[in-house]
């Protein structure tokens, strides 16, 4: 059972930790992904995709009015693929809570069950097995975190932000309103 149960949480904890956020950035739109982007660019160095496929990272990342101004100069936001941050530390942080989540659960039910092998058991084989099943259960707790911060850290947390052309503005037809459908912005699939 236990064997199991290590098989089923240890994949969470090697992929848990890692996560991606996609956001879509629209010229002229002063949004939330815009907000998420100037905070990020702040403290990460980011990794800009143009879209003639050249990728180049950079510490200076400011949006200006319909440009990006990076150490490397300055581009248009219709050159940009996407904006892509990857964070660490996030991902250590994330790793170690889902490790020491997963090493609780684990290490106190070791040390339940040596509780209960010490209440129903005689002899000393009773006694080393609780001693050996609580020190174990102990053990995995901190081990845990520790192992899911290493794994957090080597996947980080990705923010990646899309370019999204603007909407075409067209003049208005002779239709009325209500034959007049929106699409909506352009659908990207990631790359």
């Amino acid at each position: 059972m236990r064997r199991h149960l290590w098989m089923v949480l240890w994949p969470i904890l090697l992929v848990g930790p890692g996560c991606i956020h996609s956001y879509y950035l629209t010229p002229g739109a002063s949004d939330g992904a815009l907000r998420k982007m100037k905070q990020l660019a702040r403290n990460h160095k980011a990794t800009v995709q143009l879209q003639s496929g050249e990728t180049f990272s950079t510490p200076l990342l400011q949006l200006r009015g319909d440009s990006l101004v990076t150490a490397r100069g300055t581009y248009a936001l219709a050159e940009i693929k996407m904006i892509y941050f990857h964070r660490r530390m996030e991902g250590m942080k994330r790793g170690a809570i889902i490790g020491a989540a997963i090493g609780t659960s684990i290490g106190n039910a070791m040390m339940l069950y040596g509780l209960l092998v010490a209440d129903n058991g005689e002899g000393i084989g009773a006694v080393m097995l609780t001693v050996m099943l609580i020190s174990t259960g102990l053990y995995i707790m901190p081990l845990s975190a520790g192992l899911g911060a290493f794994f957090g850290f080597l996947s980080g947390v990705a923010d990646i932000f899309y370019v999204v052309p603007a909407r075409e503005t067209r003049p208005p037809s002779s239709r009325s309103s209500s034959q007049q459908h929106d699409s909506g912005p352009p659908k990207h699939h990631l790359p």
